[in-house]
């Protein structure tokens, strides 16, 4: 894996993954201490002012709101966003995505491999991966899937991968998390770590040979709804799930730049990135046109409205909303950075930034 981190690939990971990620404060700066813990292994501490706290991701669960950010902190809230409570997370590794397939079971993804998982509609958070597990999962199993295959070069190349994993240590994050339905999901993150289940994260299989990306480039995205399922990534990676093989395919994309997210309702698909680049397919990804954002910023996230409405927001903290499919945009500003969003009730949205989770009108 050390081939692949040349200073390029370091610059687009800096730029798409970690601008949004570097904003730290003192305020939430681990206290001195005589002996040093490893984040992975220290619950986050309960902090009286959580709510400012950067936060990268936010989604619903039940009647709740969940945010995620820096220093594993997680909030809820149960008003739509007027005051929030900090959950209980068990390691403080950074948070970057967050899904929940039922009102109370949900994950969260993020740096140093990170997997958590939440019984309780986010109120506590138990740890069930992190890169030194995930990295023997992936090197365990490839190594029993050579034993029984040893001339399929796929699964030779997955189990270099994994052996570099292994051997680098927990520094490799996840990018993103979605979960079709309770039982099937996928977890995604750089150099191509891509992990399945098919029983609601009981078992997981990682699907390193399974993705048309021989590059390694980083996955940044996935999202689906119950026929189409898109994955991408650095530099123009562009993948849809293939149900019958389960692999995921290549795609003609439209830009070479790197996406940092897809969002995706029935066949309208849209994919964002670099520079204010955003595409919209209308028929599941085969055609493909050219969004006029009005915007340079990187946008950080996107998601579907109702009425196929269409919600764009970047890290300088504009935010765009389109009600013609993308032909024209409204700006708003969110007054901060923006990193995640999400529908909220009424003609609203829910935004999460570098100052915490805003309630946006749409007026």
């Amino acid at each position: 894996m050390h081939h692949l981190t040349e200073s390029t690939r370091v610059n687009v990971m800096k730029i798409l993954l970690l601008g949004a990620l570097c904003i730290t404060t003192a305020a939430f700066a681990a206290p001195p201490a005589s002996r040093f813990v490893d984040p992975l292994d220290k619950q986050v501490p309960m902090y009286s002012h959580a709510s400012i706290a950067p936060m990268l991701a936010v989604t619903r669960a039940s009647n709740d709101i969940v945010a995620a950010g820096k220093h594993g902190i997680i909030l809820t809230s149960r008003d739509g966003g007027t005051s929030w409570k900090q959950s209980k997370v068990a390691l403080e590794a950074d948070l970057v995505a967050l899904d929940f397939p039922t009102p109370t079971r949900g994950w969260a993804v993020g740096h140093d491999g990170v997997v958590l998982t939440s019984e309780d509609a986010g109120k506590t958070w138990t740890k069930r991966f992190d890169g030194r597990s995930v990295a023997k999962l992936m090197h365990d199993y490839y190594q029993r899937e050579m034993a029984a295959n040893p001339d399929n070069l796929a699964l030779r190349d997955a189990l270099q991968q994994a052996e570099a994993l292994l051997q680098d240590g927990p520094d490799k994050p996840f990018l993103d998390v979605w979960f079709k339905n309770e039982k099937q999901g996928f977890v995604i993150g750089a150099f191509n770590m891509i992990l399945a289940t098919e029983d609601g994260g009981v078992t997981w299989v990682p699907w390193l040979e399974r993705t048309d990306n021989p590059q390694l480039f980083h996955l940044t995205s996935i999202r689906g709804d119950h026929e189409n399922v898109f994955l991408v990534g650095e530099q123009g990676l562009m993948l849809k799930l293939d149900a019958a093989t389960k692999r995921f395919v290549s795609l003609q994309s439209p830009y070479k730049g790197s996406y940092s997210g897809v969002a995706v309702q029935g066949k309208n698909v849209a994919v964002f990135g670099l520079r204010g680049r955003a595409f919209l397919s209308t028929d599941g990804g085969s055609a493909w046109k050219p969004l006029s954002t009005g915007t340079s910023t990187l946008l950080t996230a996107g998601t579907f409205l109702p009425g196929s409405a269409l919600s764009l927001v970047g890290e300088d903290g504009t935010v765009l909303v389109s009600t013609d499919l993308g032909d024209t945009f409204k700006k708003y500003e969110c007054g901060m950075g923006c990193y995640s969003v999400m529908p909220g009730s009424g003609q609203s949205l829910i935004v999460a930034g570098s100052r915490g989770v805003r309630v946006l009108p749409l007026k």
